[in-house]
Parts: structure tokens; C-alpha cells; sequence
């Protein structure tokens, strides 16, 4: 990503429309009891907006896009399920449904301030500056070739990595563990002093009460297990039976 320039903290300040000066009222924060009756059925939490994790172990993405040829569905969900470190076998998607809530404010974002670096201490009220920005717009929009470099770079990977930190923060609060004694591997925490390992389902519930960190560790493209990868998409038996 770029550095912090004066023209992005200019166009920064102009998304938040004098909202810098009021950060802590437009920081986005949790929002899962808000969301969660309109994406979660049984026994599926729902651990940040664009994520949810069934007592099965099941990750489900939600993706604010519309399936017109071009594979996002799939893309999307790669890019969520690698950061996330879950296992792609145990990954699925459900579009977000067209509700204010589920407005996509990283595509905007991805828009106006792309490979732009925000400081910590401002990406809080920029990030709820666009999120009021997309409510407004009603925006949940697919097109412009926007889907992987905005939604995904902007949305679905730091919903995976957000994600991943604050099932490790949960675990390491469940067992009493510094958190950064923790990894994470194909749906699990582990511990390997103790040698516990534990699926995400076990934590759901516990991370979907904290705030998701606004700027988690993304990683290396040496690091990538899932994107890049040739994968079968998700539309594939759809289209072979005509559904």
C-alpha cells in the first residue's frame, strides 16, 4: 500500500465530512446484534459483518456482490477464507441481502483512497465515515471491475484477518494464554506450549462480543495458501444441473 499523503488525508477528511473531529461517534465498532437476524439461522454466529461460523465449524462469507460471470463469489470468498486461515473445504457464501446494514462501504473506500496507508488512530472514523457515506448511497453495487480490488482488498480480507485475531484474542482469554503464544491453522487455534487445539466454532460466540481491530495483520503473498490458488467455483454444480 502507499504512504500517508496530505491529498490522502485531505480526500480523508472530506469522506468524513468534519466527522475526524468527532471520531468516536462515527467509528463503526461491533455491529453483529444489529446484523446477525438477517444473515444467522440456528446455530451460526455471526463474528463480523462479513463473516459468519456455524457450531459446525462452518465459515460462511457474506458477500455484497453479484455473481454476473466473473467468478467473485468465489474470488471474494478465497480472499476472506485465507486471511481467516480456515480451511477452504469448510468454506461456503451467501450474498449480503440489500438491507442499509449491509451497505458496502469498502467499495467505496477501495474508490477513493486506493493503496492510500490510514493511521491507526484515524482508519476507526474513516472507515465509519464511509459506512454512513454507503448507507446514504444505498450502496451494494457490482461493476467497474471493483469487486476483487476494492470489496476484496478493503473488505473481505480484512474481515478474514480481523476475523482470525479476535478468535485468538477469545482463545487466549478461554485459556488464560498471551494471545501472541497463539496460531491459527485450517479452522483451529492452537497452543503449542499446552499443545490444546480447538476449532473457531469453540470462540465464535466470544469474539462476536469484541470490537474487530480496523487494522489486522494482512499476509505476505509468500504466506497465501488460498488465493492465487485455482479453485472449482461455487457456481459450478448450479450451472451443470441448470439451477
Amino acid at each position: 500500500m502507499g504512504k500517508w499523503s496530505r491529498r490522502g488525508f485531505i480526500a480523508a477528511g472530506v469522506v468524513a465530512g468534519g466527522g475526524l473531529a468527532v471520531g468516536v461517534g462515527l467509528r463503526i465498532g461491533n455491529r453483529n446484534e444489529e446484523l446477525a437476524g438477517l444473515v444467522t439461522e440456528g446455530d451460526e454466529t455471526l463474528v463480523h459483518t462479513w463473516v459468519k461460523i456455524g457450531a459446525d465449524n462452518k465459515v460462511t462469507a457474506i458477500i455484497p456482490h453479484a455473481e454476473m460471470g466473473q467468478g467473485v463469489h468465489t474470488a471474494l470468498s478465497q480472499m476472506l477464507a485465507d486471511e481467516l486461515d480456515a480451511a477452504w473445504e469448510d468454506v461456503s457464501f451467501i450474498e449480503a441481502p440489500a438491507e442499509m446494514g449491509f451497505a458496502n462501504y469498502p467499495l467505496g473506500r477501495g474508490f477513493i483512497l486506493p493503496g492510500v496507508e490510514i493511521p491507526t488512530v484515524l482508519a476507526p472514523t474513516v472507515d465509519g465515515a464511509f459506512l454512513q457515506v454507503a448507507k446514504m448511497m444505498g450502496l451494494q453495487i457490482t461493476g467497474g471491475s471493483a469487486s476483487v480490488r476494492a470489496t476484496g482488498v478493503y473488505g473481505m480480507r480484512l474481515a478474514g484477518a480481523a476475523t482470525r485475531e479476535m478468535l485468538m484474542s477469545a482463545a487466549a482469554q478461554a485459556w488464560q494464554v498471551d494471545s501472541a503464544a497463539l496460531s491459527t491453522e485450517n479452522g483451529h487455534v492452537l497452543h503449542a506450549a499446552s499443545g490444546k487445539r480447538e476449532p473457531y466454532s469453540s470462540f465464535a460466540t466470544a469474539a462476536a462480543q469484541l470490537t474487530p481491530p480496523v487494522k489486522p495483520r494482512l499476509k505476505q503473498p509468500s504466506e497465501f495458501k488460498i488465493m492465487g490458488k485455482s479453485v472449482p467455483r461455487f457456481d459450478i454444480p448450479e450451472k451443470v444441473t441448470g439451477e
